[in-house]
């Protein structure tokens, strides 16, 4: 992923996954053996350097920080399905 690629390259990158589905779902995606009580070997693989941030969208609070968080960045990348920015 782009977001891994800059971390790689040393930049702070901050994933903000929401915090009502539970965020990435990959999380999940484990194979059999594999401790549940941690992320799965592929989500730890993709997100290898990235921090975490899980808010909710569509709260005030949460879409200010959001705005806190695009303003004080060089670079945001958007990852979502089409039509979900205009659910915001």
């Amino acid at each position: 992923s782009v977001g891994q690629f800059f971390a790689e390259l040393g930049a702070d990158v901050i994933k903000v996954e929401n915090r009502k589905s539970g965020g990435d779902v990959t999380r999940s995606w484990r194979l059999k053996g594999d401790d549940p009580g941690k992320p799965s070997a592929y989500f730890a693989c993709c997100n290898m350097g990235k921090r975490s941030l899980a808010l909710d969208a569509k709260n005030s609070k949460g879409q200010e920080l959001c705005r806190r968080l695009a303003a004080s960045s060089d670079v945001v990348l958007a990852s979502y399905k089409p039509g979900d920015a205009e659910k915001l």
